[in-house]
């Protein structure tokens, strides 16, 4: 996602405007040529319609438009159109190619414009005499609409892409040159293609102005009316199909469609890799808030993106495939902190981009994620375009929104998403909060919303209803009673309640709100073997504390398990769990899945007793004694991103332990790393090289046993 003040382009060989002497046949201005049939037939272009033209060939397998376009095949093919002259003052040349790259010669004798793509994909433009490389670049392989406004009275030409000027007032190569005589395109070493040829006195570009008023767009076309802000688009009044043209908008591989949408009948859709749709503003506004509505695709390959933003751009962000966003901070890549986002869910983002102070803040759902990140490119001195580019294919855009005032609006939440207690407690508060105070009232609705709590037996005095937040009120609630039934060793038991029906607000962080009951619950079995932790029991949120777990930045979530609703996740370059038990078992299995970080830690902890790691290659390094032996030879490679089944057997007689990887022995005999231990009494877990601020590692299915797991087969036969 980008907003820039530079425009995008592309181009073929070279595009010339020149003068000639007149033929007996020639056109007149206005003139178009779509190469379709009757006029035009399959084979050599060179006599037909008029045109002059040497290995250019119409053909049907690459057209923008209709039945054939034509072809220019090789470095000495030329396609020319002669004209009477009659078209003195201004023409429109306008055109849709699909460029060559390359670096041309100089343009004919009596030229009055010409440009092309160089081999970098930059448009170079004459200007008089002089090839002047312009801002703007082109993709290859897709078509483009290039169109020239040339006037015959000063003695310039101004140059468009996809409707976007980006040139204006060069000099005509010969300015001896008094009317309109001549069209022609050289070709180069590869194909390029030409398609749909419109030469006339009047513009063909469509300029849009679009009045938002409560419910309703309506968009108009006038002539030269400048691209202003504020600017609404929903997509409703656009046509199903492609958005290229439509409304102001530049795209490549975007189209309108009615499929997947956030609200209303239509979205703009994002089809294939590397597509995209920019909207450009020419009033250069410098206070600007951009809000829109997108379900992203996640960006590929974690720690190693290349979703560059243009030159030109201020503002930048993606979601990586974790569901983190990444922002650009200047020119650095920096990952937010947030709760993590799902791939497939439409998502809220508003950035405020201040160009005198050459910073941006980013909201993700109405909440603010980051503050007083620096321009991309601080040269930009206003709003000039918003776009929207795609790595992958299939993101979906609705509801954008650009204007001065702010779009935010105050967004309602529960400040926690979980909460627990003991059956004991008596009156629980729910705390719910606006993240800024309001000028108007606010009103949501809190209901009851599900649970294995039963209403009347195991909590009261509940009901839902509406709360009210007066003008420069944050903070309001609701409570609710627990009740004791008097028995121990039950299952824990959940409330859900939920938050609905916002009135002058938004949906915030937690609109969901889990309260569990703790029963009467032995808590001395939690540090005695055999011990099972699926963690499904222990409420969303942080594990320390839960269930005889000791953890620094260790969480309990839902958004990557191995099996069940719940596993353990291990963020940041800091983080341990442990689980600490009664050492009197000598001869102890433990099984766990884990989806790990690739990297190598520090040196496990002095009174460790068996230690192991996945290197960076995807192999497991084991702790034989305190030296590191490479499992490499025995084990086959890891996939990082992938869940892995470690089991380890652990002999505190014979001070050896043995460790399997996805049920295959991997590694026998190997040495205690602290042989004074005489029992299991702890089990512990880091993640380490997380050096990229992407990866986190995450723990499920612990089951720390006496005998050895039923289903982990006594010998496996690998082939490789």
């Amino acid at each position: 996602m980008y907003s820039m003040v530079r425009k995008s382009v592309f181009l073929p060989a070279i595009l010339l405007g020149l003068a000639a002497t007149m033929a007996v046949n020639a056109a007149i201005v206005p003139f178009d040529e779509t190469f379709d049939p009757p006029g035009v037939s399959v084979g050599d272009l060179n006599g037909q319609n008029g045109w002059d033209a040497l290995h250019t060939v119409v053909q049907t397998n690459d057209v923008h438009g209709g039945e054939q376009a034509a072809s220019l095949t090789n470095a000495q093919a030329y396609a020319r159109q002669t004209f009477d002259g009659a078209a003195t003052n201004e023409v429109w040349t306008d055109l849709w190619i699909k460029p060559a790259f390359g670096n041309a010669t100089n343009p004919p004798p009596g030229s009055t414009f010409a440009f092309y793509v160089a081999s970098d994909g930059h448009v170079v433009a004459y200007d008089s005499g002089t090839q002047t490389q312009l801002t703007a670049t082109v993709v290859a392989d897709n078509w483009v609409r290039f169109t020239v406004h040339s006037d015959y009275a000063s003695k310039t030409w101004d140059l468009y892409l996809n409707n976007s000027r980006i040139a204006a007032d060069l000099g005509f190569i010969d300015e001896t040159v008094s009317g309109y005589t001549s069209f022609g395109i050289l070709g180069a070493d590869v194909n390029a293609s030409v398609d749909d040829i419109s030469i006339d006195t009047s513009s063909p570009l469509p300029t849009t102005t679009t009045t938002t008023v409560p419910a309703t767009t309506t968009t108009t076309t006038t002539a030269a009316t400048p691209r202003e802000l504020p600017f609404y688009e929903p997509f409703e009044s656009l046509t199903v199909g492609d958005l290229d043209g439509q409304n102001g908008w530049q795209a490549v591989d975007a189209v309108v469609q009615t499929n997947v949408v956030y609200e209303g009948e239509k979205a703009g859709g994002l089809t294939a890799a590397q597509s995209r749709m920019a909207r450009g503003f020419d009033d250069g506004r410098t206070n600007v808030w951009t809000d829109i509505r997108i379900r992203p695709v996640f960006s590929t390959g974690e720690g190693g993106e290349t979703n560059t933003p243009p030159a030109g751009a201020t503002f930048a962000f993606y979601v990586t495939t974790n569901g983190y966003v990444v922002a650009y901070d200047g020119t650095n890549r920096t990952q937010l902190v947030h709760d993590a986002v799902s791939e497939g869910e439409w998502l809220r983002f508003t950035v405020h981009s201040d160009y005198t102070a050459k910073t941006w803040d980013l909201y993700l759902n109405a909440r603010s994620i980051a503050s007083d990140l620096g321009f991309f490119d601080d040269t930009v001195a206003g709003y000039g375009e918003f776009g929207v580019q795609d790595s992958g294919g299939g993101a979906y855009i609705d509801n954008v929104r650009i204007q001065e005032e702010k779009t935010i609006v105050s967004s309602v939440s529960f400040m926690s998403p979980a909460a627990e207690g003991e059956e004991s407690a008596a009156v629980i508060r729910a705390t719910v909060l606006l993240n800024e105070s309001a000028t108007g009232e606010v009103r949501v609705d809190h209901f009851l919303a599900g649970g294995t709590a039963l209403p009347g037996v195991d909590f009261t005095n509940y009901a839902s209803g509406t709360l009210v937040f007066d003008p420069g009120e944050t903070s309001n609630s609701f409570t609710f009673t627990l009740l004791d039934d008097g028995t121990t060793n039950e299952f824990d038991k959940t409330i859900l309640f939920g938050l609905r029906n916002f009135v002058n607000s938004d949906p915030g962080q937690y609109t969901n709100f889990t309260y569990t009951i703790i029963s009467g619950v032995d808590t001395s079995a939690w540090y005695r073997l055999p011990f099972y932790e699926p963690f499904e029991t222990i409420p969303v949120g942080d594990l320390d504390g839960k269930r005889g777990w000791e953890a620094l930045n260790a969480v309990v979530q839902t958004n990557v398990v191995y099996k069940g609703m719940k596993s353990s996740e291990l963020s940041t370059l800091t983080n341990n769990l442990s689980h600490t038990f009664i050492g009197d078992h000598g001869s102890v299995w433990t099984d766990m899945r884990v989806r790990p970080v690739f990297g190598r830690p520090a040196s496990p902890p002095a009174d460790s007793t068996f230690a192991f790691y996945v290197s960076t290659n995807g192999y497991v390094q084991a702790y034989d004694g305190r030296s590191v032996k490479d499992l490499k030879s025995s084990m086959r490679r890891l996939t990082e991103g992938r869940w892995v089944r470690f089991t380890v057997y652990s002999d505190y007689a014979e001070k050896k332990w043995d460790l399997f990887v996805n049920s295959v022995r991997a590694a026998t005999d190997l040495d205690f790393c602290n042989t004074t231990a005489t029992g299991y009494s702890e089990f512990g877990m880091q993640a380490a090289g997380v050096t990229n601020g992407y990866l986190k590692a995450y723990l499920d299915d612990v089951n720390i046993t006496l005998s050895r797991p039923r289903d982990l087969p006594e010998m496996m036969l690998i082939i490789r």
